[in-house]
């Protein structure tokens, strides 16, 4: 590329340096001077030839500015280009642009990866919320559930600080010691096996290993013997026993269905009679037993021992009537209850058949009917208020849970070891045989008589609440039960299905590889195999570290609590106290404020993040063209100042030329200059000197092609560098 920059010079005049010195020189010299032109003019005039008339135009002389014109050459370069780095560092993702595209600004030209930008941005929002969340449970008020769970892991703080404390109990340290002696132990068994495996099989190993082959053996023939019979179909036998279950199952539930029944129904007179009578009977024993007691007792000599322990069991057996009046005042309140309810029920039932009735003759929607169904609703009032004295009555148990029951029962318990305790005086301090005999018969009619009494009662009371529960549970059982032997036996009669063909099939393959593996494992006994040893190997590692664990632990616990200990325990209860004083609305203002600036610094951090997500994106900071790329998808993103993209500006350029030293007078900013491009032969741009660096000037071309050539031109043969720019036209 060449530059001209015209240069203006101005005319010279002479003009005379003093005046005339030394007058007769000068005077001489003058009247010379007057002579040889008179001698020139006179010869010109006569003695010369004419010269020949002139030829050209003639010109008026004109006055003006000499213009100067400097050449030189340069390079073209951009005035505004970058050259682009990530501001993160990584892998290149995906390059975007291609050398020679045209980009606008803000464009995305390139991508790091950036899994860990996301990561570290997520986290970051995460650790936002829970700062959010934190905050917000500090300015909220807190459930009765949430302070007392607070509380209840103060406590728990407290205790375990308390416990470090005061260091190991004598639990704790028999429990280490223990662990230490079941380590020890399993430390032994693991090197007695690798042991083992070093030097061969035991007789007992050979013996174990034989044994468990005959065990797979016998499984695989049973294995076998199901399919077969499954292939050959049910037998005779199976048929009759799956009858004979349905048969009994039946039974079974025809005798729960009759005793539900029979609890339902109450106890029939006949059950009654037979009640009263043993009871009279037992009563009747009782007293005559007594009267003998009595007489033999009057004629008898008893020590002071044996009248002591007569009186406790005279006071048990008090006690034993009281409760029997108890147990036969609730027997007669149940029994009445029974009687309303079964009568509010009869009741019910008549009401319901007359509604019906009603209801049927009157029509439904008639007013009768409805006023029959309401008297009818009406009872069913009377029916649950009925259920609910038996319920309170009976405490919603069986008759041997009620308390009145259970209190006869201690009361007759205590009543036996009385007795014993008589009995023990008596053989002790020779009381006689006919004193012991009396006794031991009254005691006999008297346990008689409290066993019949307690009948009598439970059959005058009828079946309470939990009795025909447990009657209707053992009727739901039984038929269950008879569902199953049903179904047992219809299957019994089809025969094997496909899947129970399949499931024997596998069974006796599973029996056959158990067999083979059983076999295998004694032929290889005596040649431990690699993997033998090694797994015993990491076997006796594993219990050897488990040693050491458990020795730590106790050393631990007989030196004490370390500082490190009571400084997590104490952080521990701290947390809790400032979580209860949170839940309870105790905040201090100073916790909610430095909270708050938690919530600021997690907000900052996401912010931080974003932009080194953002920062992995390579994006074009003003428009222009790709001029190079120093990367690929997959290596690494280069840095430095070499840059990994660089990004020009077509529409701003400039032209850096270097001038002779001699012309460099000759050239200052703001010069005009025409600028040629050798890419565009015939095509000048305007252009004007720009910016002298050091030693150097710089023109700044506007692409405007000249209409007409300068005055003058002058080559630029120097070295000194001149730059020369373009203005913003767009023009190449």
């Amino acid at each position: 590329m060449q530059i001209a920059a015209p240069v203006p010079r101005p005319v010279r005049r002479l003009i005379p340096a003093g005046g005339f010195g030394a007058r007769p020189i000068l005077l001489v010299v003058l009247v010379l001077g007057v002579v040889a032109g008179l001698g020139t003019v006179a010869y010109q005039r006569f003695a010369a030839v004419a010269p020949p008339a002139p030829t050209g135009q003639v010109l008026p002389v004109q006055r003006g500015n000499v213009a100067a014109t400097v050449s030189a050459t340069g390079s073209v370069v951009a005035t505004r280009q970058a050259k682009l780095v990530f501001a993160g560092t990584g892998r290149i993702q995906e390059v975007m642009v291609n050398v020679g595209d045209h980009v606008t600004a803000g464009q995305a030209l390139a991508r790091l990866q950036s899994d860990t930008s996301q990561v570290k941005l997520e986290t970051a929002k995460s650790q936002l919320a829970t700062a959010q969340l934190k905050l917000q449970q500090l300015t909220e008020t807190a459930t009765p559930e949430d302070v007392a769970a607070a509380q209840a892991a103060y406590d728990a703080a407290v205790a375990k600080l308390s416990d470090i404390q005061n260091g190991a109990t004598t639990a704790d340290l028999q429990s280490a010691q223990t662990a230490v002696v079941q380590a020890q132990s399993g430390l032994a068994d693991a090197n007695a096996k690798l042991q083992t495996l070093a030097s061969g099989a035991t007789t007992t190993d050979r013996a174990t290993a034989q044994a468990a082959l005959t065990s797979a053996q016998n499984t695989l023939a049973s294995a076998q013997a199901k399919l077969d019979q499954l292939q050959a179909g049910p037998l005779n036998a199976d048929v009759v026993s799956g009858q004979s279950a349905v048969a009994d199952a039946t039974s079974s539930l025809a005798s729960a269905r009759a005793k539900l029944d029979q609890l339902r129904a109450g106890p029939t007179q006949a059950d009654l009679t037979a009640a009263q009578a043993a009871f009279d009977k037992a009563q009747a024993d009782v007293t005559t037993t007594r009267a003998k007691l009595d007489q033999t007792k009057a004629t008898a000599s008893l020590s002071p021992e044996i009248v002591q322990a007569q009186s406790s069991l005279a006071a048990a057996e008090s006690k034993l009537h009281t409760a029997h009046q108890n147990l036969d005042q609730l027997s007669a309140q149940l029994q009445e209850a029974n009687a309303d309810l079964a009568g509010q029920e009869a009741q019910l039932a008549a009401s319901i058949k007359s509604a019906d009735q009603t209801c049927s003759k009157l029509g439904g929607s008639s007013g009768e009917c409805a006023t029959a169904r309401a008297a009818s609703d009406a009872k069913q009032a009377s029916i649950v208020k009925a259920e609910d004295t038996i319920k309170l009555l009976s405490g919603n148990g069986a008759w041997d849970q009620l308390a009145a029951h259970k209190d006869v029962v201690a009361a007759q318990a205590a009543y036996d070891s009385a007795a014993a305790t008589l009995k023990q005086a008596e053989y002790a301090h020779d009381a006689g045989i006919d004193v012991i005999a009396a006794q031991t018969a009254y005691d006999s009619a008297l346990s008689q008589l409290t066993s019949s009494r307690a009948k009598l009662d439970q059959t005058r009371a009828g079946a309470t609440p939990a009795d025909v529960a447990a009657a209707q549970a053992a009727v739901d059982q039984a038929t269950h039960s008879l569902t199953t032997a049903r179904a047992k036996l219809d299957q019994t009669m089809q025969g094997a299905t496909d899947a129970d063909a399949v499931a024997a099939q596998t069974g006796v393959d599973t029996a056959q590889a158990n067999v083979a593996s059983a076999q295998t494992k004694l032929d290889a006994l005596g040649v431990p195999t690699a993997q033998d040893i090694q797994a015993a190997r990491a076997a006796q590692a594993g219990a050897q570290a488990g040693l050491q664990s458990a020795q730590a632990k106790l050393a631990q616990l007989q030196a004490g609590p370390t500082q490190t200990d009571l400084e997590s325990a104490r952080s521990g209860v701290a947390a809790a106290v400032a979580s209860l004083s949170a839940k309870s609305g105790n905040v201090r203002p100073s916790d909610v404020a430095l909270q708050q600036e938690a919530v600021r610094q997690a907000e900052l951090a996401v912010q931080q993040a974003q932009i080194d997500l953002d920062n992995n994106t390579l994006v074009a900071p003003f428009e222009g063209i790709v001029a190079a790329i120093a990367g690929n998808p997959g290596e690494p993103a280069p840095s430095g100042t070499n840059g990994f993209l660089t990004l020009v500006d077509p529409s701003a350029v400039r032209v850096d030329v270097s001038v002779d030293e001699t012309d460099v007078a000759k050239v200052a900013v703001g010069k005009p200059a025409t600028i040629s491009v050798d890419a565009l032969p015939g095509r000048p741009f305007r252009g004007q000197l720009e910016e002298p660096r050091r030693g150097a000037a710089a023109a700044r071309g506007d692409h405007q092609p000249l209409d007409r050539e300068p005055a003058a031109h002058c080559v630029v043969a120097g070295r000194q560098p001149v730059s020369v720019g373009n203005a913003t036209t767009g023009q190449p």
